[in-house]
């Protein structure tokens, strides 16, 4: 029976994982180096991750290889997470497959301030306050 709860647990955080990454496909992908930490066996590591979404203040979903140490079993995990992406701090949660366990993470990630889809203001490259006729002829 338990099994049976936990099997429905994954599924869900897949689901939730696939649904955050496709609503955020529109921007970039950003890397995610940092800490994570499985909840059952408690043990800390090292992680890497690939972001969904490079603006900051962002639900986003990830994918990651993590290096656990000082785990005395199974020192890697490779997990698939759904987070938060702050000013250059992401927060992940999910479920890791080598590992068999849930984990949390948190890491550096280098944002991007532009908006998706928006222009750059236009440069101002005339002398005076008339028309440049330079491009024309």
């Amino acid at each position: 029976m338990k099994a049976m709860y936990f099997n429905r647990g994954i599924k869900g955080m897949m689901a939730a994982a696939l649904l955050t990454a496709a609503t955020t496909a529109g921007a970039g992908p950003a890397a995610m180096f940092g800490i994570s930490y499985t909840i059952q066996s408690g043990d800390v590591g090292l992680t890497a991750k690939v972001i969904s979404d490079n603006r900051k203040n962002r639900v986003v979903g990830a994918a990651g290889l993590s290096y656990y140490p000082w785990s005395p079993v199974k020192k890697f995990g490779i997990d698939v997470s759904g987070g938060y992406l702050f000013d250059g701090v992401a927060v992940t949660a999910g479920w890791d497959f080598l590992k068999s366990d849930y984990h949390v993470a948190a890491g550096y990630v280098n944002v991007s301030d532009e908006k998706s889809g928006s222009t750059p203001p236009p440069s101002d490259t005339g002398s005076g306050g008339g028309t440049d006729l330079a491009g024309i002829f």
